[in-house]
């Protein structure tokens, strides 16, 4: 989803992803992508809470300095009151959702699923079964995690075993 990638991270993520795209091009989009950042700096940002495999924390992205990096962007932001980051840790089997997805709420109960495809960009959906399930996802996903200060330590440990 990008709101919590440092611009090395994000220019890796694109370029492997967009390979015969120029340096400008891959950086517009780094940039178009860290000015949606902006939404966490405001005076009452949104709460943001992630669920984030431990295989991606693993993936050598960008190489060692930029991994590191981003885990330690990753580590900071977690201090923040309206971040919350929790990690599904390999030993907890099969996910309940291997596909993003984003619910949207505006402070009630969630209204509709923000998904993206590689192929189709991102789409909003407001159907009550399709929120529904997602909230089932997310309960899920957040209960088979492992809470906020594991996670913590969890993703400090990662990044200790990247700079080896």
């Amino acid at each position: 989803m990008g709101l919590l990638q440092t611009p090395e991270y994000a220019a890796a993520v694109f370029r492997a992803a967009h390979p015969r795209e120029t340096d400008a091009e891959i950086m517009a989009r780094v940039e178009l992508r860290m000015r949606r950042q902006s939404v966490l700096e405001r005076e009452n940002p949104p709460l943001l809470w992630v669920v984030v495999h431990e295989a991606v924390l693993r993936t050598a992205v960008g190489g060692p300095s930029v991994i590191v990096a981003q885990l330690e962007h990753l580590m900071a932001a977690m201090r923040s009151p309206h971040i919350t980051v929790q990690v599904l840790p390999y030993k907890a089997g099969a996910a309940p959702s291997h596909l993003p997805f984003t619910l949207l709420s505006a402070g009630g109960p969630p209204q509709a699923v923000y998904t993206e495809t590689p192929t189709h960009g991102g789409q909003v959906d407001h159907t009550a079964t399709v929120v529904s399930a997602a909230v089932t996802m997310t309960d899920r996903l957040r209960m088979a995690a492992a809470s906020e200060d594991e996670s913590l330590t969890l993703i400090g440990e990662i990044a200790e075993e990247h700079t080896k």
